[in-house]
């Protein structure tokens, strides 16, 4: 199981197979993905939900460095939103809890 965001991450072609194989990588471990509008990198309320799944969640995967982890955020952010993936739906659940009023896309129902 997982979302139409991260559906649509895996069938995208990012350019060349390189590219592809990485995404798939990256995202593969947190199938749960959804955009959300977290603010600038500076904004409180960015930092809020970083430290929200730290504490819950645990740290950060980082799959290309062999990180294992329950959520991650996107590396970047663009205009205030931000990809983040979470390894089950009971994970994005919790996080829809407290944030969903932040979703942009793929909302679970």
């Amino acid at each position: 199981m997982n979302t139409a965001l991260f559906q649509r991450t895996l069938a995208y072609d990012h350019g060349d197979k390189e590219r592809n194989y990485l995404m798939q990588k990256v995202w593969s471990v947190t199938p749960f993905m959804i955009n959300v509008r977290t603010g600038s990198i500076n904004s409180e309320t960015y930092r809020e939900i970083m430290q929200f799944c730290r504490v819950l969640f645990g740290p950060d995967a980082w799959p290309i460095h062999g990180r294992p982890g329950r959520w991650q955020s996107g590396s970047a952010t663009v205009y205030g939103e931000t990809f983040m993936g979470f390894e089950d739906a009971g994970a994005l659940a919790i996080f829809m809890g407290r944030f969903g009023h932040l979703v942009i896309e793929d909302k679970p129902e």
